[in-house]
């Protein structure tokens, strides 16, 4: 028998409000109120590099305080998308001054070349003069890739295929294990002492991280706070405040600039095919599903216009075979879940989508979905008018499918009568 005890009384924990709380024998937790937890944490078997998921492509290099050069290896699609900084220093490597560059933004349709002419110290644009009539266009230097020769043996820069070297120097391991799992999971690891906060604050402040500096902040006791905001000023109003999910959404919305890996092909029932660039790492760590489709299915290679290989997967939708409808717009909004987990729409699930969602989701085995989904319509949706129909989804799915909104909907239809 498992025994859990609410903590009332519980109104903060290091200085962020106690959303809820609970405790048993021998551990207890606390949600937070810039937490992320049940999402951010799903991300947890990347960071540990999974063999079930896709390896790590960015090599993190540092310097330490002896002057030894040590590195980590994490995944480009979580570190860039959650550090723009970071992205723009390993950018800088392949878009040298003079170097041939291929032009791919996500707005292009298709990619220009050219050479990088004129660079802006330290900043993310650069110019680039166009092979095609000469013209000088202002990028971004995370849209630069360099030119191939055309060859597919072409050997990157890094084994890994990407590199970054941290600007500060006399870093601790810990501390940048500190920071990568700050980036995977919205949070700093349990044990993290306060003997690295104040390394951690600086490293925020630098990378431009200010939740980063916030949470290590909390780690000091009070003297060293009011000494590290005598040095670096004060902390700014909301900085711990959670972005997970809007960079996430970035990603999402620019899958060129953060490198997606794969093309999800839809295929409805009028035998339309819909194409959606992806980032494995991504969609394999949030749906048991497409982790299967991604590790066992023979993709066909497709070569896009900055040269990288992108694996097509087609998904037949009509193949499925769900009671309810399972169309593109569907799937769309799983992959946006997938990035997202719907918290950057608050009506994410609606009335109209709740149940393809909720039927979709346990398909593709994306528990979390399935069961947002279940908890909105038992709370939000069901009424005697839907009930006998949502009853009979759920027997008809079988009795593992929905219990707890099968029991709901028994309830209110045996008041029926």
């Amino acid at each position: 028998m498992l025994l859990l005890l609410r903590a009332a009384g519980v109104a903060a924990f290091r200085s962020e409000r106690v959303l809820a709380a609970s405790a048993g024998w021998k551990h207890s937790c606390a949600l937070l109120q810039s937490s992320e937890a049940p999402f951010a944490n799903d991300f947890a078997p990347l960071q540990a590099c999974d063999a079930e998921l896709p390896p790590p492509d960015l090599r993190l290099r540092f310097t330490d305080r002896d002057g030894s050069m040590q590195s980590l290896d994490a995944h480009s699609v979580v570190v860039f998308g959650r550090c723009p900084r970071l992205h723009v220093l390993a950018a800088r490597t392949k878009a040298r001054l003079g170097s041939s560059v291929r032009v791919l933004r996500d707005s292009d349709t298709e990619p220009l070349t050219g050479v990088v002419t004129r660079d802006l110290a330290m900043g993310s644009r650069v110019q680039v003069t166009l092979a095609a009539g000469g013209d000088q266009v202002w990028c971004d230097v995370r849209d630069l890739r360099p030119e191939r020769d055309g060859t597919d043996g072409a050997a990157p820069e890094s084994a890994l295929g990407w590199e970054v070297v941290m600007p500060q120097g006399g870093l601790r391991k810990v501390c940048v294990s500190a920071l990568l799992h700050f980036l995977y999971r919205d949070a700093l690891p349990l044990q993290t002492s306060s003997h690295v906060g104040a390394e951690l604050v600086a490293l925020g402040d630098a990378l431009r991280l200010p939740r980063l500096s916030a949470l290590a902040l909390n780690l000091l006791p009070e003297h060293k706070r009011r000494s590290v905001a005598r040095v670096q000023g004060p902390q700014p109003e909301g900085g711990s405040a959670s972005c997970f999910a809007a960079d996430l959404r970035r990603v999402l919305e620019q899958p060129y600039r953060h490198g997606a890996d794969a093309v999800l092909v839809l295929v409805d029932e009028a035998e339309q095919a819909h194409r959606l660039l992806v980032h494995r790492a991504v969609l394999a760590t949030r749906s048991t599903y497409l982790r299967t489709l991604f590790g066992t299915s023979v993709g066909t290679a497709r070569r896009e216009g900055d040269g990288a290989q992108l694996q097509e997967h087609t998904i037949r939708l009509s193949d499925f075979d769900l009671p309810t409808r399972f169309d593109v717009e569907t799937m769309r909004d799983i992959v946006r879940f997938c990035y997202t987990n719907g918290d950057d729409d608050a009506g994410f699930v609606t009335a109209t989508n709740a149940t393809g969602l909720l039927v979709a989701s346990d398909a593709l085995m994306l528990d979390s979905l399935k069961q947002r989904c279940e908890t909105e319509i038992e709370f939000h949706f069901l009424d005697a008018e839907v009930a006998p129909t949502l009853l009979q989804l759920c027997e008809m799915m079988g009795a593992q499918f929905a219990p707890r909104l099968a029991l709901a909907c028994r309830r209110i239809v045996g008041s029926l009568q």
